[in-house]
């Protein structure tokens, strides 16, 4: 994907608009609930807002507002295409370059010429009618948008309610949306990233002075419950404030030696956790209490243009919490929020030796394309090859697969493609019974030599067999080890056929 991707999550949808499309997910199921498109032919989409929910937590995100490049204003559905073109009462004609879904059924748009208004949802408003919706609250912060124009990208943020924060280049703009247009602060980013305060040296992260010379800042999230502030900067940095007194607390380099370290979305979960996103695709969770990176990865090879915490997920059937990360490319990932599962492991890992002895298994693979033979019409010796095939490899194996590929005569069009439909019909299911009953022959045959020594001086066990279209895989375990095996499940993962069929 070329160009910027915007996104909201919430609820049981997600919501990526890239250009002139907006396409709806049921975080769920990962299906599409909707797909909406640009009025216009020329039309991009270059604002997204959800309507966030009054009372349902599963209705989160179930009404998004979008905004196009020529100024149309849309209200969504995410479940169905249904899309009505909203009426704004506003004095500016500038058009709008950000929109924000701030508490109940509340909707804030910020325009090119600085003028932001906030304004209610009709689904939070039965009493407007068909009325144009006129602005609960309007201010201007154009003078201070033009500076940070000027300096670089501008990045906006709503913190706790009442603050408007303005980034752009190595500035920031701190505004009282509820009492003035002036700023409540206003503050150079080379002062704040100042070297009066020791740098912390973190595991994993190093350099911790940052120079104001690299430091554009390129996205901000606020920590409501810690009072913090963080900015990412295109040095691969992060720089944290104290959200009450603008005071910096730390700087932190999350760049690791990488070429693409620049910090592209930034996310706060439970007061403990700094989710970061780069460009270069990787995603760091660090751990603010602590000051250490708790976890990190490649989630994909473009970067991540934002990062979403699902808090709606608590109070859903899904009782979890999720964050999901965006990507240039269009994908969306939802990952562990919290990093319980990471959390357990490592405590099920301290606590192993308690409960459980490990020792190293040898493992022995055997394949073979047996081109639809059937081991009852084998002879005597041919048996004998098949004995010696089994042990090839000398010493007997803890635990010992054998791959077989073209159990079935796959030239036979006819009989495959009854194993692939699998009809109902009388025919096709004495066919299906003639491709299962194919597949314990070689079962029965493989164990008869096994069990008996035929390969190996110690008898083995079958603990799993599976099959799928021609292909066969049968998992032997020794007599002493098979004793010790218990628990076992097998799945299926089909590759032909965009997933639905085997293919070896």
């Amino acid at each position: 994907a070329t160009g910027p991707v915007l996104s909201c999550l919430g609820g049981a949808y997600s919501v990526v608009a890239h250009q002139s499309r907006i396409i709806c997910t049921r975080v769920a199921t990962g299906e599409i609930g909707a797909i909406h498109n640009a009025p216009g032919p020329e039309e991009r989409f270059v604002g997204l807002a959800p309507v966030q929910a009054t009372r349902d937590p599963a209705s989160e995100c179930a009404r998004v507002w979008a905004c196009t490049n020529a100024g149309r204003v849309l209200v969504l559905n995410t479940n169905s295409t249904g899309a009505l073109q909203e009426r704004l009462s506003t004095a500016s004609r500038a058009s709008i370059m950000a929109m924000f879904g701030v508490g109940a059924g509340e909707v804030w748009t910020v325009r090119d010429d600085g003028l932001a208004e906030a304004w209610r949802d009709r689904s939070a408003a039965p009493d407007v009618g068909d009325a144009a919706l006129v602005p609960e609250r309007r201010f201007s912060i154009g003078s201070e948008l033009q500076l940070a124009r000027r300096a670089g990208r501008a990045v906006l943020l709503l913190v706790r309610g009442r603050e408007l924060w303005l980034a752009g280049g190595r500035s920031v703009w701190v505004f009282d949306t509820q009492r003035a247009s002036e700023p409540l602060a206003s503050v150079a980013a080379s002062a704040l990233l100042s070297t009066q305060a020791p740098p912390l040296a973190l595991h994993t992260v190093a350099q911790l002075a940052l120079s104001a010379h690299d430091a554009a800042i390129t996205c901000l999230a606020a920590d409501a419950g810690r009072a913090l502030v963080y900015a990412g900067t295109d040095a691969g940095h992060v720089v944290v404030w104290r959200a009450k007194t603008r005071e910096r607390v730390r700087t932190l380099d999350v760049s690791n030696g990488e070429r693409d370290v620049r910090v592209t979305a930034l996310a706060c979960v439970l007061d403990r956790w700094l989710w970061v996103g780069l460009a270069s695709g990787r995603i760091l969770v660090l751990d603010v209490v602590e000051w250490t990176v708790a976890k990190e990865w490649t989630a994909a090879s473009s970067a991540v243009t934002a990062l979403h915490v699902d808090w709606t997920a608590l109070l859903t059937s899904r009782a979890c919490l999720q964050v999901a990360s965006v990507h240039a490319g269009g994908s969306v990932f939802f990952w562990d929020g919290a990093l319980l599962h990471d959390r357990l492991d490592r405590e099920l890992r301290r606590r192993t030796p308690a409960f459980a002895h490990k020792r190293e298994v040898t493992v022995q693979i055997n394949s073979w394309n047996i081109d639809a033979l059937k081991p009852d019409v084998l002879d005597s010796a041919e048996r004998g090859f098949v004995a010696r095939w089994l042990g090839a490899g000398g010493s007997a194996p803890d635990l010992l697969v054998v791959g077989l590929q073209e159990v079935v005569d796959l030239e036979s069009k006819k009989m495959t493609a009854k194993s692939l439909w699998r009809n109902t019909t009388t025919k096709a299911g004495h066919a299906r019974a003639d491709i299962s009953k194919r597949y314990g022959l070689w079962r029965r045959a493989l164990e008869k030599i096994l069990q008996r020594g035929g390969a190996f001086a110690e008898p083995y066990r079958a603990v799993a067999c599976q099959n799928m279209v021609g292909l066969f895989v049968c998992v032997f375990a020794r007599d002493d080890v098979y004793r010790r095996v218990r628990d076992v499940e097998v799945s299926q993962v089909k590759t032909g056929m965009g997933g639905l069929h085997g293919n070896k």
